[in-house]
């Protein structure tokens, strides 16, 4: 897929659907800082990933959010194997696409971070890594 390493500007518009059904988006990156702010305003002094986390990684999921900490696969080669497409962080950290692209490097995107007790945090990184998804409802 072009997309995967180039912009997609012009094709992705502000409630873009993506892989979600009909009715929901793919977060961008105001809608995700808007959640987690809430979120910090709204769990005391537990971290924000914590407050989203499903119990079964000591979460608390306060807000119904069921993070699960899927892992990730990565875009990568491995080199101990020579593969790519290697999974990941399985039950320790799971990373959240946005639908917001950066503006300096064609081909990344933001995702949000969640590991086990910590605050959720933003990066950017490579389209063609596979991350976790979630839809929100328009």
């Amino acid at each position: 897929n072009t997309y995967l390493v180039s912009s997609a500007k012009g094709k992705v518009s502000s409630r873009h659907q993506g892989i979600c059904p009909k009715g929901w988006h793919i977060p961008d990156s105001t809608e995700w800082e808007d959640l987690l702010k809430y979120v910090d305003l709204n769990n005391g002094d537990e971290p924000t990933g914590a407050s989203l986390q499903l119990s079964k990684y000591d979460g608390s999921n306060k807000f119904g959010f069921n993070g699960d900490l899927a892992g990730i696969r990565s875009a990568y080669q491995d080199y101990n194997t020579d593969n790519y497409g290697k999974y990941y962080y399985a039950n320790s950290q799971a990373r959240y696409w946005s639908s917001s692209e950066t503006k300096d490097y064609p081909g990344y995107a933001y995702f949000w971070y969640m590991g086990a007790k910590n605050p959720m945090l933003s990066s950017y990184e490579r389209k063609s890594n596979g991350f976790s998804v979630r839809c929100k409802k328009d």
